[in-house]
């Protein structure tokens, strides 16, 4: 919310908004992946300053999101 261009980057990785470049998470190229796939990866997007729910911790919220992980990830959490 304070106008760094972190939404605009999340988007642009998320396929969401027009890039230009490579895309690189974790050192693999993964410009034109699928949001799925992205997702899967462990790459997510939440729109600041909108809670989902507004009792929950930020920790709360990124164990909430950890469902749609696989098993067998090496998540980390904040």
């Amino acid at each position: 919310t304070n106008g760094a261009g972190k939404s605009t980057w999340l988007k642009a990785v998320m396929g969401l908004a027009p890039s230009k470049g490579a895309i690189v998470v974790d050192g693999v190229n993964r410009t034109g992946t699928s949001t799925e796939a992205l997702v899967a990866n462990g790459v997510a997007l939440m729109v600041g300053g909108k809670s989902t729910f507004s009792m929950m911790t930020v920790a709360d919220h990124l164990r909430l999101a950890g469902w749609t992980r696989r098993k067998d990830s090496d998540a980390d959490f904040a």
